[in-house]
């Protein structure tokens, strides 16, 4: 799938998701007061931080596609994880917030007795973050998107969340008013654990990510099998957003004819492009060998008819 075809379905999905978190969060919310609810008012909060996550991924995903300027010479990518900080921050804030409500409940005995409609709001949350799960997780298994991914299983774990929610208002309708806060505080706390998760891997991504020691392996194996190459020395690779960066030190014989040198560099950068959708830029520096190109003769036979 090219790149535009990726952004596009990528777009589709984060308004779908924008869709039913809005709707999510104004029903959480207004059940919640209606059936005097601490944990699904909470609930909806949480639906309410997805709102922000998610219009801060659009953001960020129109900023990461503008062109490279003068500025910015590698283009616009790490606008993603600058995004993810933000909203990490954001959610820590939230959680922070509810679960201090929630403690404060329990203290001061501000305990409620949910009415019934509060399990309907909880109903019709868990109903739609399992549709958002397995439609998310299908668009994001075909464009190859960790990120969709990643917010896929963020809905299901959602899911975790009503239930939470739903236990605890069931527990307060059977006499045991204080599990509602509780599940409240459980929420909050699921909203934490996203919050950590997302600014962890955010400043990661920050710092500069390289590729797995496995996939740099693969990759090394790539280019070892292009006829001219005598060694791979040394590869580097970088991710700026999702795209990768990789520099090449290799060596071909010592007395192989320039052309023939710029076209093994050629063919390397092709092949690791074609199988390694992810490699954006692949530097390769060219060292001379030990070896003569007429110890290697059969081997560039390839190389050679490229150049006729």
């Amino acid at each position: 799938m090219n790149k535009a075809a990726r952004s596009s379905e990528s777009k589709k999905v984060i308004m779908v998701t924008l869709a039913g978190n809005i709707l999510l969060a104004a029903v959480k919310i207004t059940l919640g007061i209606i059936a005097a609810s601490a944990a699904l008012v909470a609930d909806g909060f949480h639906s309410l931080s997805d709102i922000t996550t998610t219009l801060g991924v659009l953001i960020s995903l129109y900023i990461s596609q503008q062109p490279p300027d003068e500025n910015h010479h590698y283009g616009h990518r790490q606008a993603e994880p600058l995004a993810a900080t933000g909203i990490g921050i954001f959610l820590l804030i939230i959680a922070l917030l509810l679960g201090r409500n929630m403690i404060l409940r329990v203290i001061e005995s501000r305990l409620t007795f949910p009415t019934n409609i509060a399990l309907a709001g909880v109903g019709i949350s868990i109903l739609v973050k399992e549709f958002l799960y397995r439609y998310v997780i299908r668009i994001a298994r075909r464009t190859q998107n960790a990120a969709l991914e990643a917010d896929a299983w963020h809905h299901r774990s959602d899911v975790a969340s009503s239930l939470a929610a739903g236990i605890g208002i069931i527990g307060a309708r059977l006499g045991f008013p204080l599990l509602d806060p509780i599940a409240g505080l459980v929420v909050s706390l699921l909203i934490l654990r996203v919050a950590l998760q997302l600014l962890c891997r955010a400043m990661v991504q920050l710092l500069g990510r390289g590729p797995a020691p496995e996939k740099l392996a693969a990759i090394e194996e790539t280019i070892a099998e292009v006829e001219g190459v005598v060694e791979v020395m040394e590869i580097k690779g970088l991710y700026h957003g999702p795209e990768l960066y990789l520099d090449v030190k290799l060596t071909v014989p010592r007395d192989i004819r320039v052309d023939l040198g710029h076209e093994i560099s050629a063919v390397v950068r092709e092949r690791v492009e074609a199988i390694y959708q992810e490699a954006e830029e692949v530097l390769i520096h060219v060292e001379p060998a030990e070896i003569t190109v007429g110890e290697i003769k059969e081997d560039l036979k390839e190389v050679e008819n490229r150049l006729e």
